[in-house]
């Protein structure tokens, strides 16, 4: 079976980050054939590595005419990942740490919010899954609010 690419990035340590139709994500390890194969070893050169693209169609992906890459490979020998999971729980720590580091209690971001203590609570303990108004209230008497930034090893956690 084919798999389509829709995106690709590249992370440290030899790592592609490929995204699927379906909300599926792949983590795919490069090491391996870097160090065994012969026809991979320039990738040892980290800008060369970082240039992947995907192919026209989505079923490959390549670094020159001669270094390409199947995209059913990153699929089959990936490790699969729930990329929304991982962030979800890293924005939820990075919540209790902006209150905690603000020297606030849970009622004092009720206070100044107007989000009730025990919706705080479940958020804070991922009981529950918030909406971004809710995250947004909850940020901004912290000083902090959300941003959009690229796909890298910190925002995912891996």
């Amino acid at each position: 079976m084919f798999h389509k690419l829709i995106s690709i990035y590249p992370l440290s340590n030899f790592r592609l980050l490929g995204f699927f139709p379906g909300q599926e994500a792949r983590l795919y390890d490069m090491g391996k054939l870097i160090e065994e194969h012969p026809a991979f070893a320039p990738l040892r050169n980290d800008d060369l590595f970082r240039d992947v693209r995907i192919d026209a169609g989505g079923y490959g992906i390549s670094w020159s005419d001669e270094i390409d890459l199947s995209s059913s490979e990153i699929y089959e020998c990936g490790t699969a990942l729930d990329v929304a999971a991982i962030e979800k729980a890293a924005l939820l720590r990075e919540i209790v740490a902006a209150r905690q580091g603000a020297g606030l209690s849970q009622n004092a971001v009720e206070e100044a919010s107007g989000i009730r203590q025990p919706v705080i609570a479940r958020m804070e303990t991922a009981a529950t899954n918030p909406r971004l108004d809710t995250i947004l209230r909850a940020l901004a008497p912290l000083g902090k609010t959300l941003a959009v930034v690229d796909v890298n090893e910190e925002v995912i956690a891996l």
